[in-house]
């Protein structure tokens, strides 16, 4: 891992050093690691993913609205001067319904009728009828799912693997910081010891060329 994080460094250092326009810092060197390196990258995702996990396992809390049209026509033979023909009826209906931590479900629900027969009742005068009702009903189970415990295992499961998701990101990126901090330490002294290799040659012609002349 070390010589990649060394050859790293040495590809991005060769054109900026050929250039002779800027040098290669340790922050520049560890900036260029931690955006190319995909290890991070791929914790970053999951990370990112756990995090969306989380919310997602949460929405079993969230309050549910529903509404529900419905139209009834009904026709037939009337078998005594009491029967109605025909009979209409229309509903509109509002419910809310909503889970606590203790696996209860609340639900509240709202209903708009409408009724119209044509039958002739002499003893009624209300033709169409309309009328509403409300129900207000709270299911708790006993056993199976009682407790918040078993509500929010999904939830503190999502939350256990976004710790470890978190974690692992961490590791990677400490060990990419210290692999890349060695790695540009070694690049500098190798071109230390390249230049004094270099000002040693030019000093062993330089030398070689003094002899050559006195002799």
């Amino acid at each position: 891992m070390k010589k990649l994080i060394v050859l790293g460094i040495l590809l991005i250092a060769m054109p900026i050093l050929g250039q002779n326009q800027q040098k290669l810092t340790l922050d520049g060197a560890i900036k260029q690691a931690l955006k190319n390196n995909l290890d991070i990258q791929i914790s970053k995702v999951s990370y990112e993913q756990s995090q969306s996990d989380i919310t997602g396992a949460k929405g079993i809390f969230d309050l549910n609205f529903t509404m529900k049209a419905e139209h009834s026509d009904t026709s037939r033979a009337p078998r005594t001067e009491l029967d109605a023909p025909s009979e209409k009826q229309d509903l509109l209906t509002f419910s809310a319904q909503q889970l606590i931590s203790t696996g209860a479900i609340m639900s509240l629900n709202f209903t708009n009728y409408k009724y119209e027969t044509s039958a002739d009742y002499q003893f009624s005068t209300l033709n169409p009828v309309y009328g509403a009702n409300t129900r207000f009903r709270i299911e708790q189970p006993i056993f199976n799912g009682f407790g918040k415990k078993n509500v929010e295992y999904q939830i503190n499961l999502n939350k256990k693997y976004s710790e470890r998701s978190l974690e692992q990101l961490k590791d990677t990126v400490i060990r990419l910081l210290t692999d890349t901090e060695s790695g540009y330490l070694d690049l500098l002294y190798s071109f230390q010891n390249l230049k004094v290799a270099q000002e040693s040659l030019k000093l062993a012609k330089e030398q070689s060329e003094i002899t050559r002349k006195k002799v």
